[in-house]
């Protein structure tokens, strides 16, 4: 299964239009816009997502109202800002894929950003961003990832949020969309040809900035060796141990054939892993536990998290340390390997035969996975079956190795004073 590319020509460069025809009675119509929170400079943190939210305020053609209702009636309108890009979504049927497709490059390319609307969307987000602040697992991401890294929670907060103006959002936009860095994308079956899709979005086109490349703003700061200590303070009773440590990046794990997914679900990837029996089964310790990536382009981290009574944070540090390395120096047992490798397997076919998860996967990644690979091609289930086959008790080792041999940021979050 492959992703058809083909050009869009416009007067400043040439837009992607991408098509991945799946099977099936409903398809996906999506804008992916490689410019998200990483393009912010400390004067603009937010407005990517900011820029998101506004796009579905009106256009020239719509107001509002007419256009909630217009996208209603074809699909479900969405979108998504992350570090790294922002995604506008229509999920659809095959027959109506011709109005999603207009509807969204006129989204895209004609929103009008009414000021009465801007200045009401300001409260919404900042309302959006207290949801998070009052939600400890939200909180903890928003305040430890800039420790971790270069970079700052992608909604930004109170502040950035109501500093904003529309000549600013305008900028943004103006200094980050360009035609080369927006792509089109069809996941699953269309009744109109590409070329009639490819002229409705000539149509609405409207004028861009001759390309640039974009300069991210942000970078890994690499966990230190020497184990430094950040802590964090909540209203939650429930405290946080975050341990984190370099990563392989996207390329990385490509070029390792993804077996580092793998050593992940063994070791904190779910209910069979070597931590979440530790913690969990054994102890008592706590609910909550396990291990993530949390990479994004431009960064290469991986989390161990417990959420536990404060008392024990202690202990489960040492414990996450000493089940690790237990396991660096001999092994995993091999009803674990043969259980991980099953579970992988499972989890792929499940991935493969989702619409939504082939297109976050693969087709709104299409311009970083371009970076380093063919981006037509999809993962298969033969693909799937090469990685587990390369899972061994000898890649555990070491990748736990890389691990222990890194060090790490120990982030602890617990309950502020009364």
């Amino acid at each position: 299964m492959k992703i058809q590319k083909y050009s869009i020509p416009t007067s400043n460069g040439n837009m992607t239009l991408l098509h991945l025809p799946i099977p099936g009675v409903t398809t996906l119509v999506r804008v992916i816009v490689e410019a998200g929170s990483l393009e912010e400079r400390k004067d603009e943190h937010g407005l990517a997502h900011f820029l998101e939210h506004m796009a579905f305020k009106g256009t020239i053609r719509y107001n509002y109202e007419q256009l909630i209702q217009r996208m209603t009636r074809i699909g479900s309108p969405n979108a998504y800002t992350s570090e790294e890009r922002t995604v506008y979504t229509l999920d659809s049927i095959p027959e109506f894929v011709d109005q999603a497709v207009d509807v969204l490059s006129d989204v895209l390319f004609n929103s009008t950003y009414p000021e009465v609307e801007f200045e009401k969307e300001k409260q919404v987000i900042v309302q959006e961003w207290q949801t998070s602040e009052d939600n400890p697992m939200a909180y903890y991401f928003n305040h430890a990832v800039p420790v971790i890294c270069n970079e700052h929670a992608t909604i930004g907060d109170r502040e950035s949020i109501l500093s904003h103006d529309l000549e600013k959002l305008r900028k943004f936009k103006a200094d980050n969309y360009f035609a080369e860095n927006i792509a089109f994308a069809i996941v699953g079956e269309t009744t109109t040809p590409i070329e009639k899709l490819i002229g409705i979005i000539q149509a609405n086109y409207s004028q861009l900035k001759p390309f640039r490349a974009l300069q991210r703003k942000s970078s890994l700061k690499s966990p230190k060796i020497d184990r430094q200590v950040v802590s964090l303070k909540h209203t939650s009773k429930q405290a946080f141990l975050g341990m984190w440590w370099p990563w392989y990046t996207a390329a990385e794990r490509f070029n390792k054939k993804n077996v580092s997914s793998l050593v992940i679900s063994a070791l904190g990837g779910g209910m069979h892993s070597l931590l979440f029996n530790e913690l969990r089964e054994k102890r008592g310790l706590c609910y909550s536990c396990g291990l993530y990536d949390v990479s994004n382009d431009t960064t290469a981290t991986m989390l161990g998290h417990v959420m536990l009574d404060e008392k024990n944070l202690e202990l489960a540090e040492r414990t996450i340390i000493e089940t690790l390395t237990k396991a660096r120096n001999e092994g995993v047992d091999s009803e674990l390997l043969e259980t991980t490798r099953a579970d992988f397997l499972i989890s792929n076919a499940y991935a493969l035969d989702s619409k939504k998860s082939l297109s976050r996967s693969f087709v709104d990644r299409w311009f970083e996975r371009s970076t380093y690979t063919d981006a037509t091609v999809i993962r298969t289930m033969e693909d799937a079956k090469e990685t587990a086959d390369l899972f061994t008790q000898q890649t555990v080792k070491d990748h736990i190795d890389y691990l222990l041999q890194s060090g790490y940021h120990s982030i602890v979050m617990t309950k502020e004073e009364d």
